[in-house]
C-alpha cells in the first residue's frame, strides 16, 4: 500500500515540475573530452563509472586523420576534472566507442571507423590497450556489443554483406567473453536483420528483429530474444500507426522501453514515439508521449522504472527527458531541473543507473557537444523538514502563502499545518520514519489542492510546498 502511495506521489511531483514549478534537483557535470570538440556518454553503472566516446586532439597514433577528428572509446572522469581515459583500440585501429559498463567495471564497445568494419571489443579499463576482440557469428565480419550485465554476458549485433548473390544481414549476438567461437546467433523473427541492445541481470535480452515479410532492417519489430539461440523470439509489437519498433532497454523486473517509428507518408505525424512495451508480446504497449512536440525516444530504464531518453518540445527542439511510465504525459524536461545559468542545453539522456544518476549529451552556444552527468542533489530528511518550515515562514511574509478561512480560522489552519510539520520533524530526528511518513501523508492532504480534504493553505506558494513535502516523503522511503 505504501509503495502504491509513493507511486502516486511521484506522479504528482513530476506533474508539478512539468508545469514549471520545480527547483534545481540535479548537479550538472561537464564530462569534457579527450582534447577534441565532441564527446558522448553511452552508459553509467551503479558505481558512477561512465563510458562513451570522445574526439581527441591531436588524433590517436596511427590514424592519418585531421587533428580532433578521431573518436575514441572513453572512460570518463565522473568528477568532471578531465582525467578521461582513452581506451585505445585493436591493433593499429584506435577509433571506436565504449557502449556499456557493468558494476564490475567491465567495458564493452567497438573499434573501427569504416562502415561494416567495426569489431566488438572488451576494453582494458586502464587504457593500456590490452583489449580483446569479441568476434562475430557465422559468416559476418563486423560486430558491435551494446550491453553487458553483471555476470559479464554481452549482447549486440554481427553484420555482413555478400555480393554473389547480393545479401545483407545483421544478427543479434550473445558474445562469449572467453571464447568467440562460442558466440550465439540469436536469430530473427524470420527475416535477415536483428540486433540486441540490452541484457538484464536475469539474462533477458531485447532489441529488434525483422520478419520474413520485412524488406529491410528499417521494418523491424521490438523483440524479446530467446537467449539459447533456439529462435523462440517474441515480437513485442509496434504502436498503432507506426511501421517499426526497437526495444533499447530492459530492467531487472523485465520492464522494456524503446521506440516506435514511422516514415513521412505514414498515417501519423510523428517520426518516433517513446514506447513502453508489453513484455508478453500481446500488444498492450504504451505511448509515452513527448514534451509537446511530435517525436520522442526512450533509451534507458533503471530498477525504479525511471525512464530517460529524449523528446521534442512544442517548438520541435529535442530535449533530454524523463518519461512518465504511465503514459499520462507528465514527462519532464531535464533542462528544467538544472541551473539555467550554466548555459548548457541537455539534448539526449542515454543512460540512468539505480541511484538516479543520468548521463547523455548536451550542447552550448558557440560550443560543440559534450557528455554530461546529472547527479541528484540530496539533503538529509531533518534538513528537508527545516527547509519546508523556513519556506512557509518566508512565503507567509511575502504574501505567497496564507491560511484558508475567515479571520482567525485562517491563522489557526496555518498554525495547525506548522504544528503538524514540527511534530514530523521530531519523529524524523528520532528516526521514527514510518510514523513521520504517515504524518506527511496527512500534511500533504492539507496543501495538495486535491479533494476531498480541504486545504489549510492557499496562494502561489502552495504547489511548491506540496512538491517539497512529496520529495521528503520519497526520501523517507529510502530511510527504512
Amino acid at each position: 500500500m505504501r509503495k502504491n502511495l509513493l507511486f502516486v506521489i511521484v506522479v504528482l511531483l513530476l506533474s508539478i515540475v512539468a508545469r514549471g514549478q520545480g527547483k534545481i534537483l540535479y548537479d550538472l557535470i561537464d564530462l569534457g573530452t579527450l582534447g577534441g570538440n565532441f564527446s558522448w556518454a553511452c552508459s553509467i553503472n551503479d558505481n558512477g563509472q561512465i563510458v562513451g566516446w570522445s574526439y581527441a586532439d591531436p588524433s590517436p597514433p596511427g590514424l592519418p586523420a585531421p587533428p580532433g577528428m578521431q573518436p575514441a572509446a572513453t572512460l570518463f572522469d565522473p568528477t568532471g576534472n578531465g582525467n578521461n581515459v582513452n581506451l585505445r583500440g585493436l591493433g593499429d585501429v584506435e577509433q571506436g566507442a565504449g557502449t556499456s559498463i557493468n558494476a564490475r567495471g567491465q567495458i564493452v564497445g567497438y573499434c573501427g571507423g569504416l562502415p561494416m568494419s567495426n569489431r566488438a571489443t572488451l576494453f582494458d579499463p586502464t587504457g593500456n590497450g590490452n583489449n580483446i576482440d569479441l568476434g562475430i557469428v557465422g559468416d559476418c565480419y563486423s560486430s558491435e556489443p551494446f550491453s553487458i550485465n553483471e555476470d559479464g554476458l554481452i549482447v549486440g549485433a554481427s553484420h555482413g554483406i555478400f555480393l554473389l548473390p547480393f545479401r545483407a544481414i545483421s544478427r543479434a549476438t550473445l558474445f562469449c567473453m572467453n571464447n568467440p567461437n562460442n558466440n550465439i546467433n540469436l536469430g530473427t523473427l524470420g527475416g535477415d536483420f536483428s540486433g540486441a541492445y540490452s541484457i538484464n541481470n536475469a539474462g533477458q535480452i531485447v532489441g529488434y528483429a525483422t520478419t520474413a515479410s520485412d524488406c529491410w532492417s528499417d521494418c523491424g519489430h521490438a523483440t524479446l530474444f530467446d537467449s539459447t539461440g533456439s529462435g523462440n523470439n517474441t515480437s513485442l509489437g509496434i504502436l498503432a500507426g507506426y511501421s517499426r519498433s526497437t526495444a533499447y532497454s530492459i530492467n531487472d523486473a523485465g520492464i522494456i522501453v524503446g521506440v516506435s517509428e514511422t516514415y513521412f507518408d505514414a498515417p501519423v505525424s510523428a517520426l518516433q514515439r517513446a514506447t513502453l512495451f508489453d513484455p508478453t508480446g500481446s500488444g498492450s504497449n504504451i505511448d509515452l508521449g513527448t514534451l509537446g512536440g511530435d517525436s520522442s525516444l526512450a533509451r534507458s530504464i533503471n530498477s525504479s522504472a525511471e525512464i530517460v531518453g529524449y523528446a521534442q518540445d512544442s517548438s520541435g527542439v529535442q530535449r533530454a527527458t524523463m518519461f512518465d511510465r504511465s503514459g499520462n504525459g507528465n514527462n519532464i524536461d531535464l533542462n528544467n531541473l538544472i541551473d539555467p545559468a550554466l548555459g548548457w542545453e541537455l539534448t539526449y539522456a542515454t543512460s540512468i543507473n539505480d541511484h538516479g544518476w543520468i548521463v547523455g549529451v548536451m550542447s552550448k552556444a558557440n560550443y560543440y557537444s559534450h557528455a554530461f552527468l546529472l547527479v541528484p542533489i540530496t539533503i538529509s530528511p531533518d534538513e528537508q523538514i527545516q527547509e519546508i518550515l523556513d519556506f512557509i515562514e518566508t512565503s507567509v511574509s511575502e504574501g505567497t502563502l496564507e491560511g484558508v478561512g475567515p479571520g482567525k480560522s485562517a491563522d489557526n489552519r496555518l498554525n495547525a499545518l506548522i504544528n503538524m510539520l514540527e511534530s514530523t520533524s521530531d519523529l524524523i530526528v528520532g528516526e521514527y520514519f514510518d510514523d513521520a511518513y504517515a504524518h506527511l501523508v496527512d500534511v500533504l492532504k492539507k496543501c495538495d489542492g486535491q479533494v476531498p480534504a480541504p486545504d489549510f493553505v492557499s496562494g502561489e506558494g502552495r504547489e511548491e510546498l506540496a512538491q517539497m513535502i512529496m520529495e521528503l516523503m520519497e526520501d523517507l522511503v529510502g530511510e527504512e
